[in-house]
């Protein structure tokens, strides 16, 4: 409707714009006439002669000046002049106004024939008077022929029409030929057509009417119809008389007839014409819906009974449901018809039925008339229906086989139905509430009569009409009665019920019997109404189509499952009626009506157990005390006691108890019901088995006791429940490797503080250690013997160790391997740990291992200063305990170059010059000093250590250090204050030990920092060259070149007690460098020890090494002493002089060196004595 507003509002702002564009072209024109005008006088000004002739004639309006005729009006006589009204209108021309005096406008109104006569003299018009005052002066002026006049009244018109006014103009238009408002007029009939009525066009002539009609619409017999103007609907059937039968049927776009209007329109007449010009009172519109079937749609019953009258017929169906006219009478309801309607409606119906329409008749959907009465509740129609005597109450509709009785029992808002398997699969109601419709079977009592309601209702007609009271449906195999329990329909299924004769334990398909539905959708006055009838309540269901659904289901295991108290009630009440005999004798002998409060359904599950399944507790109690057995078990094995626990129902679960069930039932699965209200976390329930002496000591599956699994699941409340009833605290279990062990074991190696705690506080052995299995398993693990404090400090569980020493655990005990607890938390670094137990005051520090470890030593070998402090501060001794080998914690530190722990030792104040006690009795300066840790070595000597403190061989630590070859020491040692010249009991100072053992950097460190005689001899005459000389060292030659670097006259040549000198000990230890340093050096080849050896007697392999040194001689060489020729041992006498090699410096006899050679080397180029050798070497060379 919005929609079509707008688009007439459009269509009309289409015209207005059009009509302002005329006038904007109009305008324009008059200008430019104006301009020529005015341009041809070539005076445009106020004086020029047309302005003054203009001025003139509006002056002489009503005046007597020039008058030469009189103007009659209605009220007076007005001057006038001829020349004036010749000039407006050819009609005024010189012939017809010479010979009169007087125009008679006396049948003009008065105020239109003023604005008339003003208009002439003065062009100016007032129109502001309103539309009918403006077509009167139109059409005046019309007569006149005062086209001015005529244009300035039609656009005021124009302006003002409107859609009620503007057929009236356009009559008027047309009249008078005022083509412009015609055609505006047109436009807007055109844009408003369906707004016109016939009473818009009454006053029109049928003539124009119908040229109208035909140049606006397609189809003008419709129009025609429409306005209801028989006079142009005979002129448009004379005018088509060719074509008849197409006119007077024609459908229009919108889908309407020529006969539908008319009789919409009331007009009988006019329909009566149609009909007599070939309508067809049967034509069906675009749905495929007769003239009748429209009618009766629209609720027209004048429509309706003039097309019945007429010959319509009633037999024909709607397209898409195949209704008759019956039908849709029949399915009218009092909500949607007038009550004068509806009269004539059912009149109208009598009047189909005496015509002999099929009353039986069946729609698309199966519905017949007596359907749709009965779902409209039309219950004139529905006893106009009865009253037939071949009336079949029994036809059913198509897809849901409904019986009328259906809808009777019904209310028609509930007529989609849930299938009766569902209901059993689901035990759920198909509807939020129940909906009860008495008055679908009954109705009020009408006043003066006594007998029941129900005899007067839709149902109560049926059933005496005979029609089937319970039929079956296909497709399920329910009954009626099924669906209106499906339906939640409990007063018309008890109204049902007392109407039924036959089999109330009907089942359908899935085995449902009524009863089984009226359980499930909890109907309780159904159920015990059923009861009541003989219905069967151990029936239970069939298979179902589903794999996953239940059967076996008996009623009550449905009302059970629906959680419907009402029916679980009213089966109990029926089973105590027949147990007190209160049942008709012929029932009492019939066992099978006694209900079985025990039958199981398919998963095994009776009425109380499926109570408990899904949660519906309030029937347990009911069913119990009804007879049901407590110690069943469901398709799971489980008793009811059990599935109270496991639904966590403490109060159920007590309950049950009181009522004798079994407490030591076990599961499927080996489980006792303490197991299972453990798990489930029920106090209340664990307390009641524990006072009602269940056994606590029973394991699990998985070899648990109830104890653990109360604590391993957090419930200390019920784990004091089971301990105050007398549960063993310790329950020795199996352990790790097949062990023997404690709970409080188990829950330290689980590092379950808590549990381990509570173990404690229970009473539990706090001593034990693990024992080996009954075959021995184990025996490694027990065999360590670490009791409860060992773990928890190997685990670090300090709130169980608190607990363990304030109930007596012994804090000294020892394991396998001697340790003390307090060992174990060292080597863990359980800082807490250790000082717990340090803070007791029966803690031994001084026990050792089987090792012979001190906790102290263990704290120093963990590298835990923090422990090892707080035990020194509790005992101070400790630190100077020694081990096996004599070795205080600071000798063995330094020796293992630990210098946290020396530091940490050196921070307690230890004794720094303590000795190792054993035979060497060393400091701790020179155990640093053969570590070469110079960072310890000096922490030392600044902690206090003496530097010149000898051990057991009179060494000190710069011996040490020299031996070790650690310069870096020497160094510290010297700059410590060592005393550098310091002999042992060898009489060897450092630079001898350095030599001896070869230590280049450690000598030249001696030398360099300290003023140490080079030169000293020990015990053995042997200075530090010659401990270099014989030590065969591979750089003997170097350190020997460094003691020349620092002393350049260092006494090579001197001798020890054996008379060796350094060249001699080098020569027969085979040092070929070390000799040509000391030749170089100027050393006397020659000198013989005391037993008469030298390097040129001196037995070796080769002489090449003596050749090489005489070759290499840079200057000659110092004269040796003897008493006897050094080459052939001839005693020097009186007559046998001495003579010198001057090459070699031997002393040697006259034959023995008679061979003279120039010695170029030495710048002795005169021939000089030598001896054999140095000739041939001189000579030759080395070889």
């Amino acid at each position: 409707m919005a929609s079509s507003e707008v688009t007439k509002l459009q269509q009309h702002l289409a015209l207005l714009k059009e009509e302002y564009s005329k006038l904007q072209s109009h305008c324009a024109e008059v200008e430019r006439k104006y301009t020529l005008a005015a341009a041809s006088a070539g005076d445009l000004s106020e004086t020029s002669f047309v302005a003054r002739l203009l001025m003139t004639v509006s002056t002489l309006y009503g005046r007597e000046t020039y008058s030469d005729i009189s103007i009659k009006l209605q009220s007076k006589s007005v001057p006038g002049h001829k020349f004036v009204l010749n000039a407006r209108s050819d009609d005024w021309n010189e012939a017809a106004l010479k010979n009169l005096t007087e125009l008679d406008w006396s049948n003009l109104p008065d105020d239109v024939g003023s604005a008339l006569l003003k208009w002439l003299y003065t062009d100016v018009v007032d129109l502001t008077r309103g539309d009918a005052f403006a077509l009167h002066l139109m059409k005046c002026a019309a007569n006149f022929k005062l086209y001015g006049l005529v244009g300035k009244c039609e656009q005021a018109l124009i302006t003002s029409v409107g859609v009620r006014t503007c057929v009236k103009f356009y009559s008027a238009a047309d009249e008078i030929g005022a083509s412009a408002l015609k055609e505006h007029c047109s436009g807007l009939i055109s844009t408003h057509w369906d707004d016109l009525t016939g009473d818009d066009f009454a006053h029109m002539s049928s003539a124009l009417l119908y040229r109208m009609l035909k140049s606006k619409t397609p189809q003008p017999l419709h129009g025609a119809v429409r306005l209801l103007r028989e006079d142009v609907v005979f002129l448009c059937l004379v005018e088509n008389h060719a074509n008849l039968t197409d006119i007077v049927n024609a459908m229009s776009p919108r889908g309407e007839l020529p006969l539908e209007l008319a009789l919409r329109g009331r007009s009988a007449s006019i329909a009566t014409t149609l009909l007599q010009h070939c309508a067809d009172p049967d034509a069906r519109g675009p749905r495929g819906r007769t003239l009748l079937h429209r009618a009766v749609d629209s609720r027209d019953a004048f429509s309706a009974k003039f097309l019945v009258d007429n010959g319509a017929d009633t037999s024909l169906t709607t397209k898409e449901e195949g209704d008759t006219v019956l039908h849709l009478i029949a399915a009218l309801t009092s909500s949607s018809c007038e009550p004068d309607t509806m009269e004539q409606m059912v009149e109208i119906a009598e009047t189909v039925v005496a015509k002999g329409a099929d009353i039986n008749r069946q729609n698309r959907k199966g519905y017949t008339p007596l359907h749709q009465s009965v779902i409209s509740r039309n219950l004139k129609v529905f006893d106009l229906l009865l009253k037939q005597p071949n009336l079949d109450t029994n036809l059913r509709t198509l897809a849901d086989e409904h019986p009328p009785l259906y809808y009777a029992l019904v209310d028609d808002r509930r007529a989609s139905i849930s299938s009766s398997e569902t209901l059993v699969m689901n035990g759920s109601n198909p509807f939020d509430t129940p909906v009860t419709n008495k008055n679908a079977f009954t109705e009020d009592p009408v006043e003066g009569k006594t007998e029941n309601i129900i005899e007067r209702g839709f149902a109560a007609k049926l059933l005496e009409k005979g029609c089937q009271p319970n039929p079956l449906y296909s497709g399920s195999g329910d009954s009626l009665l099924h669906i209106l329990i499906q339906g939640w329909f409990e007063d018309s299924a008890v109204f049902l019920v007392s109407h039924l004769n036959g089999d109330l334990n009907h089942g359908n398909e899935a085995g449902v019997t009524a009863l089984h539905a009226a359980c499930a959708s909890g109907l309780t006055r159904l159920t015990a109404a059923l009861l009541e009838h003989g219905a069967r309540h151990n029936l239970q269901t069939a298979y179902g189509e589903q794999e996953d659904t239940v059967y076996r289901q008996t009623p009550l295991h449905l009302a059970v499952l629906n959680n419907h108290e009402g029916s679980v009630l009213a089966i109990l009440e029926h089973k105590k009626l027949i147990e007190k005999g209160d049942m008709p004798a012929t029932d009492r002998t019939n066992v099978s009506l006694l209900p079985n409060l025990n039958m199981k359904n398919s998963e095994g599950d009776t009425p109380v157990s499926l109570a408990l399944t899904e949660g519906h507790k309030n029937l347990v109690k009911p069913l119990i005390e009804g007879g049901a057995d407590p110690n069943v078990r469901n398709g799971k094995g489980f008793t009811l006691l059990h599935q109270a626990i496991v639904e966590e129902d403490s109060r159920i679960a007590i309950y049950l108890l009181d009522q004798g069930a079994d407490m030591d039932a076990l599961t499927e699965a080996g489980e006792t019901p303490l197991q299972l209200a453990i798990h489930c976390r029920l106090g209340l329930v664990v307390e009641a088995l524990c006072v009602r002496g269940v056994d606590m000591s029973r394991l699990d599956a998985h070899g648990v006791p109830p104890l653990w699994a109360a604590l391993d699941s957090g419930q200390e409340e019920v784990a004091s429940i089971l301990v105050r009833n007398g549960a063993d605290a310790d329950c020795w279990g199996p352990g790790p490797d097949g062990c023997l062990q404690t709970l409080l074991h188990k829950a330290i190696d689980e590092n379950k503080e808590s549990l381990a705690t509570f173990l404690i506080r229970s009473g539990c052995d706090v001593e034990c250690a693990r024992r080996a299995g009954p075959g021995g398993e184990g025996a490694d693990l027990a065999a360590e013997r670490h009791t409860p404090l060992h773990l928890c400090c190997t685990w670090g569980l300090s709130d169980v160790i608190q607990t363990l020493l304030e109930h007596g655990a012994n804090i000294n005990s020892k394991d396998a391997e001697g340790k003390t607890p307090l060992h174990i938390a060292i080597e863990n670094q359980h800082a807490g740990i250790i000082s717990l137990l340090l803070s007791q005051p029966g803690i031994d520090l001084s026990a050792r291992d089987n090792k012979g470890v001190s906790p102290f030593a263990a704290a120093l070998t963990a590298r835990n200063n923090k422990a090892a402090q707080a035990i020194l501060e509790k005992n101070p001794s400790a630190a100077e305990q020694v081990d096996k080998k004599g070795r205080n914690f600071l000798h063995v530190a330094i020796q293992a170059c630990d210098v946290e722990s020396v530091m940490f030792l050196l921070s307690v104040e230890v004794d720094v010059n303590s000795r190792v006690q054993d035979g060497r009795l060393t400091p701790p300066l020179h155990l640093a000093a053969a570590a070469g840790n110079e960072l310890l070595l000096r922490s030392l000597l600044l902690a206090g250590a003496r530097p010149n403190d000898r051990d057991a061989e009179k060494r000190t630590a710069l011996h040490v250090a020299a031996a070790g070859g650690h310069a870096a020491i020497v160094s510290a040692l010297l700059s410590g204050g060592a005393e550098c010249g310091a002999a042992d009991a060898r009489g060897d100072n450092a630079l001898h030990v350095a030599a001896r053992e070869g230590h280049a950097a450690a000598a030249r460190a001696l030398l360099a920092d300290s003023d140490i005689d080079a030169a000293a001899t020990n015990l053995k005459g042997r200075n530090p060259l010659h401990e270099l000389c014989w030590c065969k060292k591979d750089n003997a030659a170097t350190i020997c070149e460094i003691f020349l670097e620092f002393m350049p006259d260092y006494p090579i040549n001197k001798t020890d007690l054996q008379g060796n000198t350094p060249l001699l000990l080098a020569y027969m230890n085979g040092q070929a460098a070390m000799c040509r340093v000391l030749v170089r050096a100027g050393a006397c080849l020659a000198q013989e020890n005391k037993d008469g050896l030298s390097i040129f007697n001196y037995q070796v392999a080769t002489k090449q090494l003596l050749h090489r040194l005489l070759d290499a001689l840079p200057s000659e060489a110092p004269w040796a002493e003897s008493d006897l020729c050094q080459e052939c041992g001839t005693k020097f006498t009186l007559t046998m002089r001495k003579h010198h090699c001057r090459h070699c410096g031997r002393m040697l006899c006259n034959k023995c060196s008679n061979q003279d050679v120039p010695i170029l080397k030495f710048g002795l180029n005169k021939s000089q004595r030598v001896c054999e050798i140095c000739f041939n070497v001189l000579q030759v060379g080395a070889s």
